[in-house]
């Protein structure tokens, strides 16, 4: 079963896809799609759809008609107890230091070179969408913190939208309390559940 989120009437016209893809049995055909990053285009025309076989994550496509506009994989993670210990509060982690804090992690982000340009915001709202499904998400299975793992050069970028680096990780981490509120304020209802 393939689930699509659509798009609301009330949508901003400048998010420039139509339907995002995602569940068991959702593919697109990649092979012409390119984020300009020569190791991620590797991957998500090689080897994402192995890692989807075998359970590693979950892909979810953002398509205009027939093209592809941009990806997003989704993961359980856990953020390990030494970097909790390191990088957080006591309030961030609800009283439990000793333990290890679960969460989802956005494992590859990526948008068609078409659409890249800053200006546009279209990696932000990507960005927007994979943070609210990994909302959702913890909500059936729990979880503290949306993670990522910046590719050289991103994280200024996950930086402005609200991830913390921890000390001695390249794991990046949003709380959920944060992610929350990134939601109510960016989100203006493009995306009907």
């Amino acid at each position: 079963m393939t689930f699509e989120t659509a798009l609301s009437i009330d949508s901003d016209p400048w998010v420039p896809w139509d339907r995002i893809l995602s569940g068991p049995g959702a593919r697109c055909d990649l092979a012409g799609f390119s984020c300009g990053v020569d190791s991620m285009d590797e991957f998500l025309r090689r080897s994402l759809g192995i890692w989807t076989e075998k359970g590693f994550c979950a892909p979810y496509y953002a398509v205009a008609g027939d093209a592809v506009v941009g990806v997003y994989t989704l993961s359980p993670a856990t953020l390990t107890k030494d970097v909790a210990k390191a990088s957080l509060s006591n309030k961030h982690l609800g009283g439990k230091k000793s333990n290890e804090q679960p969460g989802v992690r956005i494992g590859r982000l990526a948008v068609g070179t078409a659409y890249s340009s800053a200006r546009r915001g279209v990696g932000t709202a990507l960005l927007i969408h994979a943070v609210r499904s990994a909302v959702d998400l913890m909500g059936f299975v729990g979880g503290r913190f949306v993670m990522v793992e910046p590719l050289d050069g991103m994280a200024e970028w996950y930086e402005r939208n609200r991830f913390i680096s921890p000390k001695g990780s390249r794991t990046w981490f949003l709380p959920i309390k944060t992610a929350r509120e990134m939601i109510r304020e960016m989100d203006p209802g493009w995306f009907v559940y």
